[in-house]
């Protein structure tokens, strides 16, 4: 799947997924902050406007979707709601990728 870096110091990293969704992180943090819905398969291609706050993706439904943020910044009880969506739906992943390679390693380094 495609993965990109956005935002104006390239300070998150964006991407397509099998489940159709496109995941945002925070770089330095790694936290996933945002979970777009809208593609009805595979997101293969996504690609970050190099300067306006716009995101470009593609897939295997042959459509290309422009995101771009709209409306008022949502209240911290919707953060709240919206982080235990992300959640769900990255554990959801996880186990669909445990199911499906058997086991999952991370391997960490520290110098």
């Amino acid at each position: 799947k495609g993965v990109n870096f956005w935002g104006p110091n390239s300070e998150y990293v964006i991407s397509g997924s099998d489940d159709a969704r496109i995941f945002i992180w925070d770089k330095k943090t790694t936290e996933l902050i945002i979970v777009l819905e809208g593609h009805k398969s595979i997101v293969n291609c996504i690609v970050g406007h190099p300067h306006d706050p716009m995101i470009a993706s593609s897939g295997i439904d042959n459509v290309v979707k422009l995101w771009e943020p709209r409306g008022r910044f949502p209240t911290p009880e919707e953060l709240h709601k919206r982080k235990k969506k992300i959640a769900v739906i990255a554990e959801a992943n996880r186990e669909a990728y445990n199911a499906e390679y058997d086991t999952v390693e991370t391997v960490c380094q520290t110098q």
